[in-house]
């Protein structure tokens, strides 16, 4: 916590301030109109949640099968798929969501994360384009770069909006949607094949139900039993049960899709793969 609130005022974090505010003010973003009404039940307790589904030879294919075609990660098909359902419904080809990253980036040669047992998180702002993408391989490879152009998997902007002392990101509004991936969430009765296994017992509510939630929208994704599971959590509103239905349903489509297109394409390189390179 000392060393991050001293690189608060960094010059290497400086230099990444005009990033982080590009992400936050970007001026193509719509608001999608029934979703995100100014009365909506922010509150914890209120949300509806539904979940989607990928069966388990899809799920396979999204984690085997589709990141060796243009060199991507799970995080940029996942995203993919959203900006594209978002985009029927919207009609903009742009999306502002806010990112959760698991936190434990090497910032510091003598500090090692490894050695500290419990939650790190990152969050902080993408504008992802999708305006010149033709297809849907296009648009895949448009959000990782995009992804890709992050700087130090985002840990940065919470640094610089808590700790800096000019306070210049801590009034930028939060995006709508928020959007996690979980990876592995082990079910119950696995066999132990290391020191831990996940507890039967229920751990409770882990936030107040009078808590206001920070985003309208939350999309949690995890794979769960070989599949892909998808939570959506939002306003209990009819209008934005309608919403978030025709939008969820629209991601699975779009990312059925972008397997299905994976899995016939020939593949390929973008420019964030030779940045290693001398030219």
């Amino acid at each position: 916590a000392e060393r991050l609130s001293a690189y608060a005022d960094s010059p290497d974090l400086a230099a990444q301030r005009d990033f982080w505010i590009k992400q936050r003010q970007d001026p193509g973003v719509r608001r999608g109109p029934a979703l995100f009404e100014s009365d909506a039940d922010r509150s914890a307790g209120a949300a509806r949640t539904i979940t989607t589904a990928l069966d388990k030879e899809a799920t396979a294919a999204l984690l085997k099968d589709v990141p060796g075609v243009y060199q991507t990660r799970i995080n940029d098909a996942l995203l993919t798929a959203l900006a594209e359902a978002h985009a029927d419904i919207t009609g903009s080809r742009r999306l502002r969501i806010e990112l959760e990253g698991h936190g434990r980036e090497d910032l510091f040669e003598d500090v090692d994360l490894s050695r500290t047992v419990g939650w790190f998180a990152a969050l902080f702002p993408v504008s992802l384009d999708l305006e010149g993408a033709s297809d849907i391989g296009g648009s895949l490879k448009a959000v990782k770069e995009q992804l890709r152009r992050i700087p130090q998997g985002g840990v940065g902007y919470g640094v610089l909006r808590h700790l800096h002392a000019d306070g210049m990101l801590a009034a930028q509004e939060t995006p709508d949607i928020s959007f996690n991936y979980l990876g592995r969430v082990f079910q119950d009765g696995m066999s132990a094949e290391g020191l831990s296994l996940a507890a039967i017992q229920s751990v409770g509510a882990s936030r107040s139900p009078k808590r206001p939630r920070a985003n309208l929208l939350e999309v949690l994704a995890r794979i769960e039993d070989e599949a892909l599971r998808i939570d959506w959590i939002h306003p209990p509103q009819a209008a934005a049960c309608a919403v978030v239905d025709e939008l969820a349903a629209g991601y699975m489509r779009h990312l059925e899709n972008l397997i299905e297109h994976c899995l016939g394409a020939d593949g390929g390189f973008t420019v964030s793969d030779f940045l290693l390179t001398d030219s």
